[in-house]
């Protein structure tokens, strides 16, 4: 009898345990619905959630090399979408979303800017992490008519200072057929062991979502992305300078010591954009958004929410 009531205990503590879980992230980003649109005959997959009642400027979010809807940190999203919406999306060819990945960051945001109208948005803010910072400054400068704000997280300018000089490991994690948790520890956190810490947190709350799950990026689509980032990372005689033209509001940030993406370089885009802030997280590395999901969301979402200058 004893057995059975301690049985029953457990059962009861392991009951309370996951509803207690399911309720924590029952409006979270965890639990956003995938969905899909068409766009010049591609089926492009997104998920839209958050509050639809807020005074906040959709946001609109473009990933990773490598990276699906999938690799966003809910923490951080939450913390987005309690005053706007949040679309994360898998460009053409990415993931869920059917056709040829493009191979410039022109054309990639090309497709997203068809991807806003699609959705039925007039004006939309920007975050873009590593590529997704490139094709958010080239939307800046091609589509600048739909974006409010940017947030640029751990990118770089057009022919930015070692954007193509990775070490042979750093190109290894963006061209070989297996992309694992080991890869995202060294290539988005610093080698220390506070960060590598935060990395697992991260991989840990990544994974809380356990089906409607994404699609690995195929090797097609990595090929293209890696194509796009050597073109955008070739330097020449001449620096590309369009970003000087470029009047919006944008929040550069970075961790400290960014392997995949120079850290200079956010500070040389500061240096460029008339109307750029500039961030930077200590102890940290290319993923420091990630690493510091609340912080780094309250920050975006005071840059999102203040005042033009």
């Amino acid at each position: 009898m004893k057995s059975i009531i301690l049985n029953i205990k457990n059962l009861l503590i392991f009951v309370v345990t996951v509803l207690t879980s399911m309720t924590a992230w029952a409006d979270s980003y965890v639990n956003a619905k995938t969905k899909y649109v068409e766009v010049n005959g591609s089926k492009i997959a997104y998920r839209m959630y958050g509050s639809t009642s807020g005074t906040g400027t959709p946001i609109f979010l473009l990933m990773h090399t490598r990276g699906n809807m999938d690799g966003w940190d809910p923490t951080l999203l939450d913390i987005l979408a309690k005053n706007r919406q949040v679309i994360a999306f898998d460009n053409r060819g990415v993931g869920l979303s059917s056709g040829n990945a493009p191979e410039s960051f022109a054309e990639m945001a090309d497709d997203a800017a068809l991807i806003i109208k699609a959705l039925g948005f007039n004006k939309v803010d920007l975050l873009g992490f590593s590529i997704g910072g490139a094709v958010a400054q080239e939307l800046l400068i091609r589509h600048n008519d739909l974006i409010r704000k940017a947030i640029v997280a751990g990118s770089s300018a057009r022919g930015g200072v070692g954007v193509n000089d990775l070490s042979e490991k750093s190109k290894s994690v963006s061209t070989k057929k297996e992309f694992t948790d080991d890869d995202i520890l060294y290539a988005f956190f610093a080698q220390t062991p506070s960060s590598q810490k935060l990395g697992r947190q991260y991989l840990e709350r990544i994974k809380i979502r356990k089906s409607d799950l994404d699609k690995p990026v195929s090797m097609q689509a990595v090929k293209a992305q890696a194509i796009a980032r050597q073109d955008w990372g070739t330097q020449t005689v001449s620096p590309d300078k369009r970003m000087s033209n470029v009047k919006n509001s944008i929040l550069i940030a970075n961790g400290k010591d960014d392997i995949r993406m120079p850290t200079i370089n956010s500070y040389n885009l500061f240096q460029l954009a008339p109307n750029a802030q500039l961030v930077l997280y200590p102890d940290s590395g290319h993923g420091f958004l990630f690493q510091y999901p609340e912080l780094c969301g309250e920050n975006f979402v005071d840059f999102l929410d203040q005042k033009e200058f």
